[in-house]
């Protein structure tokens, strides 16, 4: 099956999608802003870095999109010692808060104009959260998309 692959690396610490806050508009209309304030700033980042790193237009409507996306986040200083060595409390799986879907949510959206038409497209995510031991926090995003009107099943019979 013919495939359409790429990687992109986001530099940062991810932040959640999700929640918002309403605030009226003078003269009608309401308009909804992300409650954590943290993720603007990090779905402008990934906005960005992913530009700089997309080396064409978006991924068309006729495609459907695949995704495996780790989202490396920095592991608490309560998880060592002073000395470096691990503590009681260390943990092998970031298995707190956020979580990975919100953190998906806003790295998806800003990822729509740029990498794909619209968030629409992406039918098979694979979502892993991480801790980042070896590098700095981050996510990484391994793009595949698909031709929409083919049948790869069948075209190997």
């Amino acid at each position: 099956m013919p495939t359409n692959h790429a990687t992109i690396t986001i530099h940062g610490t991810a932040a959640p999608g999700g929640s918002k806050t309403g605030f009226a508009i003078p003269g009608g209309g309401v308009r909804m802003t992300p409650a954590n304030k943290k993720t603007k700033p990090w779905m402008t980042n990934v906005a960005v870095q992913a530009a700089s790193q997309w080396t064409g237009v978006p991924i068309d409507r006729g495609y459907y999109v695949v995704v495996d996306v780790t989202f490396f986040l920095p592991r608490p200083a309560g998880h060592h010692t002073s000395t470096g060595k691990r503590a009681k409390g260390w943990k092998r799986y970031h298995t707190t808060k956020p979580d990975v879907t919100k953190l998906w949510r806003s790295t998806e959206d800003a990822l729509s104009g740029i990498v794909w038409a619209d968030d629409s497209m992406v039918s098979d995510p694979s979502l892993h959260k991480r801790y980042a031991d070896a590098h700095g926090p981050m996510a990484v995003i391994e793009v595949e998309w698909f031709d929409n009107s083919r049948d790869y099943d069948k075209e190997g019979e």
